[in-house]
């Protein structure tokens, strides 16, 4: 970052000088200094990245130190001075979002989805200007529409009429809450409706095409944060929790208490969810990375974590958020906090021969590949893996030890 040119800076500090002596101008040019070095050293998402608002800063620093000083060896005027405040980080969200704001956070379970619903969530502190619905188009609920797109058009319009039920409306999970008390569609609509901010997130067996991308052309000013994370990872999760079998009933709208029907996906006894679930996630993984549209961003879980200073920036600046320090302190403790999310370990899970034929097709391969994740899968380093999977007895004997361990874990 240049320095600003001498007919900026230099002319202020040469008025400021002529009542200032010679220890309080270097106390002025220190203070200067450090605040544009601090500046310059910050990741590219959170600070000017050109000249002229470089130059910007470093004059706006030395105005702020100058005034300080000058208030110091002045006497006291009679008359109160009104400065006007230029600390966006304390009053920003009192004109952001301008308009009213959906954001949709797309994604699978155990894809770290609470912990980017909380960081999103947290960019509008005043608690009157949000709102939010977790996991809508989930099991439990009851509203009468067709599908996810309708339902999700509707409460992110804040039309809630046609809504009987929200499974998860007051629950709360890491210190955050949707709702409160018995959920009433009355109330769900008052709150929404006040809120400019309004945060979503769905977990369901999904197609981003054609539930999303549609929504993007009737609901005002929508974002649709795409949230992905290994596939391979996400499965482990999921068995863990138990999830397998009701995500793959998930792609029945019936089943997500939508339409009219009665759901009958409790006659449902159709074989080996697992490699449903794996072929579906991996085929629909491919298909969103070619996706390209300025309302939706994609995020790796992997990248949020890893390097949430940069990522943290991204989503902020992809929803048209002020900058400040605030968020970034904010985004710090809730990133590096403790979280429910999805666990990283590996090394105790064992994979049946049908899963890992699954994750090794072509769809999987190249939905790995798509995303940047690692092409080689946890059993081909280890010591049992495929081998156990030579011979159909032997196949057959492996998948039922392991999912009798699973079931006994």
């Amino acid at each position: 970052m240049r320095a600003p040119s001498r007919s900026g800076a230099a002319r202020l500090i040469h008025r400021t000088a002529r009542f200032l002596s010679g220890s309080a101008l270097a106390a002025l040019l220190a203070t200067a200094l450090a605040a544009a070095v601090a500046r310059a050293q910050e990741p590219a998402g959170w600070h000017a990245t050109n000249e002229s608002e470089a130059s910007c800063l470093m004059q706006t620093s030395l105005q702020t130190a100058a005034g300080a000083l000058q208030r110091h060896h002045m006497p006291e005027s009679p008359t109160p001075q009104i400065v006007a405040s230029r600390d966006t980080s304390l009053h920003y969200y009192e004109a952001w979002p301008p308009e009213p704001m959906p954001v949709w956070i797309y994604t699978f379970g155990r894809s770290g989805s609470t912990l980017l619903e909380k960081l999103v969530f947290s960019m509008v502190p005043d608690p009157s200007e949000r709102f939010c619905v977790f996991e809508p188009c989930h099991h439990g609920d009851k509203a009468s529409f067709t599908s996810c797109t309708e339902e999700m058009q509707a409460i992110m319009t804040c039309d809630y009429q046609h809504v009987d039920n929200l499974h998860w409306w007051g629950y709360e999970e890491e210190g955050m809450r949707c709702g409160s008390g018995k959920y009433d569609r009355d109330v769900a609509q008052a709150a929404c409706s006040k809120a400019r901010f309004r945060v979503f997130k769905t977990i369901h067996m999904h197609n981003l095409a054609l539930e999303a991308l549609p929504l993007l052309k009737t609901v005002p000013h929508l974002k649709v944060i795409n949230l992905m994370r290994d596939p391979r990872r996400i499965f482990m999760s999921a068995i863990g929790m138990g999830m397998v079998s009701s995500a793959v009933k998930s792609a029945s709208a019936e089943y997500d208490g939508l339409g009219i029907l009665s759901p009958v996906w409790h006659l449902y006894t159709g074989g080996d969810s697992g490699p449903l679930y794996i072929r579906y996630m991996c085929r629909m993984m491919l298909e969103q990375a070619a996706i390209r549209d300025p309302e939706v961003l994609h995020v790796r879980y992997e990248d949020l974590t890893s390097d949430w200073l940069n990522h943290s920036g991204r989503v902020y600046k992809f929803l048209g958020t002020p900058k400040s320090r605030r968020l970034r302190a904010t985004a710090a403790e809730i990133i590096e906090g403790d979280a429910s999310g999805p666990s990283n370990s590996v090394s105790s899970f064992a994979w049946t021969c049908k899963e890992m034929e699954a994750f090794e097709s072509e769809h999987c391969a190249a939905a790995l590949m798509s995303w940047g994740y690692d092409p080689h899968h946890p059993w081909q380093t280890g010591a049992g893996g495929r081998p156990a999977c030579q011979g159909w007895t032997r196949a057959v004997m492996h998948d039922a030890g392991v999912k009798v361990k699973r079931l006994v874990a």
